[in-house]
C-alpha cells in the first residue's frame, strides 16, 4: 500500500467517524458526550492535518529515493 493510499484511507475513516459522531450526537446530548468528544474525537481530528502533511512529505521522499535508485 502506498503512502498516498494510506493517507486516503485515513481521511475516509475520519470522514466516516465524523459522520457517525454527528448522528450519535443527535441522540446523545449531555456532558458525558461533550467530554468524550473533547477527550477522544477532537484530538484525532486536530492531529490529522499535520499527519497528512508528514505523509505527503514521506511520499515525496520515497518517490525521490525510487527515482534516484533506478538511475
Amino acid at each position: 500500500m502506498s503512502v498516498q493510499s494510506s493517507r486516503a484511507t485515513i481521511a475516509k475513516a475520519l470522514q466516516d467517524i465524523h459522520a457517525l459522531w454527528l448522528n450519535t450526537r443527535g441522540s446523545w446530548d449531555d456532558i458525558v458526550a461533550e467530554e468524550f468528544e473533547k477527550k477522544y474525537l477532537d484530538p484525532i481530528m486536530q492531529d490529522y492535518k499535520p499527519a497528512a502533511s508528514a505523509m505527503d512529505h514521506i511520499g515525496t521522499v520515497i518517490a525521490n529515493m525510487r527515482r534516484d535508485c533506478s538511475e
